[in-house]
């Protein structure tokens, strides 16, 4: 809530990553390795395709949002696959900001936004740990991304004490564009059980960064899916 004269000032996304829900995850499948590997390997589907949701953070950190996509996968060694997927992903954000008018009633006047993006990926993947029901293992690979942001570079807000105007006054600031294109990398763990040998379910974190500076961590999702 501000009513003086100096203005509030906002310039780009506050940094705040939480690195210990990944660190937890990655130690909770790390250990399933070692129930995997006492159990065997046994013969399984070398086709797979994927339905993922989950949840990331965007930029560095701040931006809450989901994430979504498609999977094709083939294994072309006994632990050695290959895939290609698209998905997408949406966040958003804002710039909290109060007014107080001559009346004493309060108007939320907060810069709102969001950034959304679009993107294909081919990764290949190493089962870490295989067996006939559970598999855990690490992909890594390029992307291709493009998205489109609403999120200003640097944002001001001047209150009528400075201005003697009845009203508020946003300025705003754009440096960069709005769409890019940007290629990138990703790198993720997965964790992934299967009843049988049709059907699938598993969960996965990860890393991704491109070019352009966009970067989604930590990502946190499950899947389903079909083997044949």
């Amino acid at each position: 809530m501000r009513t003086n004269a100096g203005p509030t000032t906002y310039v780009g996304p506050a940094t705040k990553t939480p690195y210990m829900k990944t660190g937890l995850l990655i130690a909770m499948l790390w250990g399933t390795a070692i129930l995997v590997n006492a159990q065997g390997v046994d013969i399984h589907p070398v086709r797979s395709v994927k339905a993922t949701l989950g949840v990331a953070r965007h930029g560095s950190g701040d931006i809450k949002g989901i994430i979504q996509g498609f999977e094709f996968e083939k294994y072309f060694r006994k632990r050695v696959s290959w895939s290609v997927e698209a998905g997408s992903s949406i966040h958003n954000g804002r710039y909290p900001q109060t007014y107080i008018d001559e009346k004493q009633k309060e108007h939320d006047i907060s810069y709102r936004y969001t950034v959304a993006g679009f993107q294909v990926a081919g990764t290949i993947g190493y089962c870490l740990a295989r067996s006939k029901s559970l598999n855990f293992g690490i992909k890594a690979g390029a992307l291709f991304r493009y998205q489109s942001s609403s999120a200003p570079s640097s944002l001001a807000t001047y209150f009528p004490a400075g201005t003697n105007l009845s009203f508020p006054v946003m300025l705003i600031e754009n440096v960069e564009p709005q769409n890019t294109y940007s290629p990138g990398g990703v790198i993720r763990l997965f964790f992934n059980y299967t009843p049988n040998n049709k059907y699938l379910f598993g969960l996965n974190t990860g890393f991704q960064a491109d070019t352009n500076g966009d970067i989604l961590f930590p990502q946190f999702a499950a899947f389903v899916g079909r083997s044949f």
